[in-house]
């Protein structure tokens, strides 16, 4: 009887050791991996298209039990960096969720906005035509929430978001809905946890969808339909997370932009916000704080403690689905095995959820989809599953469609095996469907133009954080993908975007004004272009004929006759107004434009006479060439290559040989036509300016866009049928990141670029007396199409003018002041500009009566510094031309953020830290922190924020630390102090820097380490409170944000206060007879006997107390 109870318990324990092994994911990173390596760490089903990590060439990787046997099985070594992630994210989840939700709840209003001189004002707007040099500021919706399981939001959480977005905007957006009645998911019978635990159970779930539009619960005939979707892969937190932040935004902007309203009362767009609620479910169930790592859904396939059960969903779909070589090529593309995080099923559609998004689809007329996944910060598009595929036609449509989506996100994009890997069986191929593949299937047979972005960054040092990013970085990577979401709906229906080809100086009293109309929309109708006076001195515009028999992709000039008044004068302002409108009355655009009529050019250019004398090349050739201009006619213009497709490794410039005065200027208008053929995110072209001939900047113009960076340039074309060079680190980082650059393909479209230069826009050059201007070519290693109908024909440009603009200073408010770029201690201002005005601003905290004034501002911006975290301020701005002065304007109100920093804790058992003191050697060495922990219960982190402790400006101190090193170990501790208050611990401040060495301790239970650190409070601190964080660690070296190490952290903060001159000693002289008693008024003590020189030492601001007390006989 006994062996057989032992016997049971041990099968008993063996099998909760299976689960417990199965369920436990950890953090891994395989060194520098090779081809072969990665190759097998596919063939394995693990997945590196969404998630992997790379770091210095070595990749990180988020495994359970299972794959981790799986990579011992193929002899791949590796080190393991979090030992359980379950435990990792609920220990995150209890630092950082607070923290999240404190700093979204201060962020909810930011906007930016730029122009050009000709763009005066859009009433209707949208957000392909934005001019701005940097990306719309998003403003965080009021609604919007970061959830409960380490910001994601649950299952739960999610049908609740729905129904408040119904109950507060019913005539918008639909009520909940079954996609598909009568199919539902698996559900979960599984109940067997690890020891005690009982898992829940539940019934197969629809799968929900809702409608955004303005009958939200009718379905308007011929209305445009795009589709949204996210969570097919369970574990990717920021494909659903992004979708309920752009929902919001919609919503809750539909009131106050028109151009969002006319989008919504002319689309319906569609949203499955989580397309696995299963796999959801069971990441709740398995890790409550998050971290859960089940990707597929719920199929009855390796049901049980684990997170690997069912089938991979993007693998499901029926088109290139299976196990054909050429589809799959062995394991990468998809598995056959149910322990694969890529399996793909017994068959194609075989899965319940797969088969509602093809029902729904069947039932729809999508034009456009967004498969939203996680993460990668690229958008790979059809086809996703067979490198050697017959290209679908679609390419240009795809090339322009992503332009347009990732113009400040910068993210690449391409078919997924030029830019990332196989995945066949997958919803986008399905949806674009084409010819009949090896199944016979055709897919959808709707040609969706479908993409799937992977949202969140690939490296390390970004901090997002993989499938289940910090909870701080959730808004982030929602606010790049808006646009996208926009994009989506924008090329689903009859739409086109509008481009100015006319210079800004207009010398004749009667001509044409010319446009560009560029057709981008999926769905083919007419486009009228409306052209309406409204400055007095024109006399008539003669508008352009309504345009039909559209090609996608086309552009066309068109042309609207004008008069001007017999009366103008030079530099008089020309300004009309353009609408552009489909056939069904969507009005996606309309701007009130500004021309000037006969004023000075500073310059001008004219390749056709001058050919390149006005220029000179440098590290490599420049020339001409004979090509037709936006109008068909032959012209000259220049180029980076004459000769065709431009070489690799090039790096050249063409500058201006004159340099310009333009110090008399109100504005400057640089303005040239251009059309470019650069291959995306690596090569470039930038036109910059210098004051000296020396220091060079970037411009930015209309149609720049920031550059790229190794964070949005993931690009592995192993599975490419392109077999030449990939790309390397070097070429990744090729773009300078974030400066202005022309990259891509404008398809041999030409468009007027224009580059402002006033107070506000690329002011460096602002009243410049010897302005100069060059065009920079540089390209990478290597010219990949991938797909696209690219020739690499370089930079075209031609007819570069500058302009002199004089315009009179006009007296009136400031408007639209706006605060944008919140900080812990530090806010930008910006306002319309006042042509040839200066400002004066003054701000303070609301609860103060004493403004802080900031006077003559040549720009409408400014820069707020030195403010005081979690603080309440308001902001006002006027104009002055000459002496005379504006009104102040209304206030712009703001709160300035929380500091939130990085969370880092141990792993440890023993109390490494036994003892922590501040001495201030300002105020008689008086300890600022003594802190003994000596025989204390272990903690991986200790919390001793509060009290803070108060430090001067300009005082010096000692940092002392005592530890345990539980045995003959060493242990290493180090310090930091965030004195900017910016939330890291990062920078030096005044050659202070943030990070302290404290040395090391050897085989003691409560000894000094061998350092202790001097510390000197620089000039420029903050003066608010800062964190102080000290760290203990096993053998090595700690950092600021380490997490899971041996070892524990502990956090404190010191309350910076200004500098001050302590003044005289207050010196109270005091006379008594024997047997009286003398009370001291500064301490309230008594004293009955002689006392010389009894100090009480007070802070390093405040005078110390003196008693000399004299007792007579």
């Amino acid at each position: 009887m006994k062996k057989i109870t032992l016997l049971s318990l041990m099968l008993i324990l063996i099998a909760q050791l299976s689960y417990s092994q199965s369920l436990i994911s950890k953090r891994i990173k395989i060194n520098n991996p090779t081809k072969e390596q990665l190759l097998k760490v596919r063939e394995v089903g693990i997945d590196l298209s969404c998630g992997a990590v790379f770091d210095n060439n070595n990749l990180i990787l988020e495994l359970g039990g299972i794959e981790l046997n799986a990579l011992d099985n193929q002899g791949i070594s590796y080190s393991i960096l979090v030992e359980d992630l379950i435990d990792h994210y609920k220990k995150k989840n209890d630092i950082e969720l607070p923290i999240a939700k404190a700093e979204l709840a201060a962020k909810k209003a930011q906007k930016v906005a730029s122009k050009s001189l000709s763009t005066k004002s859009e009433s209707i707007d949208n957000f392909i035509q934005y001019e701005g040099c940097s990306e719309v500021n998003w403003a965080v919706p009021t609604n919007f929430n970061l959830g409960s399981m380490g910001g994601c939001l649950t299952y739960s959480e999610v049908l609740a978001e729905l129904d408040q977005m119904r109950a507060l905007y019913p005539n918008l957006i639909s009520v909940k809905t079954d996609a598909s009645p009568g199919t539902v998911t698996n559900g979960n019978s599984f109940t067997d946890g690890p020891g005690s635990t009982v898992y829940d159970t539940w019934a197969g779930q629809p799968i929900y969808y809702v409608r955004i539009s303005d009958n939200p619960d009718t379905d308007e005939a011929n209305e445009p339909e795009s589709l949204y979707s996210g969570m097919t892969h369970s574990r990717e937190v920021s494909s659903m997370m992004n979708l309920i932040y752009y929902m919001w935004y919609v919503l809750e902007n539909y009131g106050s932009d028109a151009g969002i309203k006319n989008l919504v009362d002319n689309h319906e767009m569609y949203f499955i916000p989580v397309a696995n609620p299963d796999g959801l479910m069971w990441n709740e169930q398995i890790a409550p704080s998050g971290g859960g790592l089940q990707r597929k859904n719920l199929g009855d396939y390796n049901t049980g403690d684990n997170a690997l059960r069912g089938v991979d969903l993007n693998r499901n779909y029926d088109y290139f689905w299976g196990s054909h070589a050429i589809y799959a090529n062995g394991t990468v593309g998809s598995s056959g095995s149910t322990n694969s995080n890529v399996y793909r099923g017994p068959s194609a559609f075989s899965e319940p959820e797969t088969q509602i998004v093809r029902d729904f689809s069947a039932t729809r007329e999508f034009k456009t989809a967004m498969n939203h996944h996680a993460s990668s910060n690229l958008i790979p598009h059809s086809y996703n599953g067979y490198p050697g595929s017959t290209g679908s036609g679609r390419e240009s449509e795809y090339h322009k469609f992503c332009h347009d989506m990732t113009r400040f996100n910068r993210y690449i994009y391409g078919e997924a095996p030029d830019i990332l890997t196989i995945a066949n069986g997958d919803m986008s191929d399905w949806m674009l469907g084409g010819a009949a593949d090896l199944n016979g299937s055709t897919g959808s047979g709707q040609g969706i133009l479908a993409l799937a972005p992977e949202n969140g960054s690939w490296i390390t040092a970004d901090g997002e954080g993989g499938f289940w990013p910090n909870a701080t970085k959730i808004v982030e990577i929602a606010q790049r993908a808006v646009r996208m979401n926009f994009v989506n709906a924008y090329h689903s229906g009859k739409f086109a975007q509008f481009h100015d080809l006319n210079p800004s100086d207009i010398n004749t009293t009667s001509g044409n004004l010319e446009f560009g109309l560029e057709y981008l929309g999926q769905t083919i109708g007419n486009i009228t272009l409306n052209v309406t006076p409204v400055s007095g001195n024109i006399t008539s515009i003669t508008p352009p004929l309504t345009q039909t028999g559209w090609s996608k992709l086309e552009q066309r000039t068109v042309t609207a006759a004008y008069t001007l008044d017999a009366g103008i004068q030079p530099n008089d302002e020309i300004e009309f107004q353009v609408t552009l409108s489909n056939d069904d009355g969507y009005v996606m655009y309309q701007a009130n434009i500004i021309k000037l009529y006969n004023p000075s050019v500073l310059f001008t250019d004219n390749p056709d006479i001058d050919n390149l004398t006005n220029w000179t090349a440098s590290g490599g050739s420049w020339g001409t060439i004979t090509t037709t201009d936006y109008n068909g006619n032959s012209t000259t213009a220049i180029t980076d290559s004459p000769s065709g497709a431009y070489g690799n490794n090039q790096s050249k410039t063409l500058t201006l040989n004159s340099s310009i005065d333009i110090s008399s200027s109100s504005a400057s208008i640089v303005q040239f036509f251009a059309k470019w053929d650069l291959e995306r995110n690596f090569d470039y072209v930038q036109i910059e300016g210098s004051t000296n001939g020396t220091t060079w900047i970037p411009l930015c113009g209309k149609y720049s866009k920031p550059g790229s960076s190794r964070s949005t340039n993931r690009y592995s074309s192993t599975y490419s049928s392109n077999t030449s060079t990939g790309k390397s680190t070097s070429d990744q980082n090729n773009q300078p990141t974030g400066e202005s650059i022309y990259d891509a393909d404008t398809m041999d479209k030409w468009v007027m670029e224009e580059i402002l230069i006033d107070g506000t826009e690329n002011n460096f050059l602002f009243g410049a007396s010897n302005a100069r201007f060059r065009f920079v070519f540089d390209s990478d290693n290597t010219n990949r199409a991938d797909g696209y109908p690219t020739t690499f024909d370089g930079f075209i440009f031609d007819d570069f003018k500058i302009i002199n603009v004089e315009i009179p200073c006009v007296l009136s408010v400031p408007t639209n002041v706006t605060i944008s770029s919140i900080n812990t201690t530090s806010a930008s201002v910006s306002w319309d500009n006042i042509p040839s005005a200066t400002y004066d601003l003054r701000y303070k905290e609301i609860s103060s009566g004493t403004w802080i004034d900031v006077t003559d501002l040549t720009s409408s911006n400014y820069n707020l510094t030195g403010l005081s975290t979690s603080t309440d301020y308001e902001v006002q701005v006027r104009s002055k031309c000459t002496s005379s002065n504006s009104a102040f304007s209304a206030s712009a109100n703001f709160t300035t953020l929380a500091v939130s920093y990085c969370d880092s804790f141990g792993n440890n058992t023993d109390p490494y830290t036994t003892a922590i003191t501040l001495v201030n050697l300002n105020d008689g060495s008086s300890d600022l922190i003594n802190f003994a922990s000596v025989g204390t219960t272990a903690s991986s982190y200790t919390d001793n924020t509060s009290p803070a402790v108060d430090i001067y400006v300009g005082d010096t101190a000692t940092l002392a630390v005592n530890l345990n090193t539980d045995g003959n170990y060493t242990i290493h501790a180090y310090a930091w102090i965030d004195w900017n208050a910016d939330g890291d611990f990062d920078d030096t401040i005044n050659s202070e820097p943030e990070f302290y060495d404290l040395g090391i301790a050897n085989n003691t239970a409560d000894g000094p380490t061998n350092i202790q650190a001097s510390i000197e409070v620089p000039a420029s601190a903050a003066i608010t409170q800062v964190r102080m964080r000290v760290s203990a660690k096993y053998n090595l070296d700690p950092t600021s944000c380490e997490e899971n190490f041996d070892g524990e952290v502990e956090d404190y903060n010191l309350n910076i206060l200004p500098s001050c001159t302590k003044p005289a000693d207050d010196v109270t002289n005091a006379i008594i007879c024997s047997g009286e008693t003398y009370v001291w008024a500064a301490n309230g003590a008594s004293y009955t006997t002689n006392q010389s020189a009894l100090t009480i030492t007070n802070d390093g601001c405040t005078a110390d107390d003196v008693l000399n007390l004299t007792v007579t006989p």
